[in-house]
């Protein structure tokens, strides 16, 4: 993941102590790839087609501190694919409001009292 600079510090030794065996992650089966990823995609809220969670899956369960070749970490891609994360654009425009609103409250209460 993002702190793989620290798992990976000690070596060879290291790596295994972190992410496992180096047997481990090897391909896996075809059926534990659909395994793993029905039982992700089915807990989802956004519910990712099959031919788009699957190869994620499967890069993540062969190398889970590894990156993706866009840069991202696998299981983040995973994440992203899984999670319903808010449109920052959104986010923003709601905290505002939410900020906006005391203030403006408050800015009408002092105008009355004058």
């Amino acid at each position: 993941g993002e702190h793989s600079a620290l798992c990976w510090s000690g070596g060879d030794a290291e790596a295994r102590r972190c992410c496992g065996s180096a047997a481990r992650r090897g391909a896996f089966p075809a059926e534990v790839v659909a395994s793993v990823a029905g039982q992700l995609g089915s807990a989802s809220p956004k519910r990712p087609s099959p031919e788009e969670l699957m190869p994620a899956v499967s890069a993540w369960l062969q190398d889970p501190m590894g990156l993706a070749a866009d840069g991202r970490t696998r299981s983040g891609v995973v994440v992203e694919l899984l999670a319903d994360l808010p449109d920052r654009a959104a986010f923003l425009q709601q905290a505002e409001a939410q900020l906006r609103t005391p203030v403006e409250t408050l800015a009408a209460q002092l105008d009355a009292l004058t």
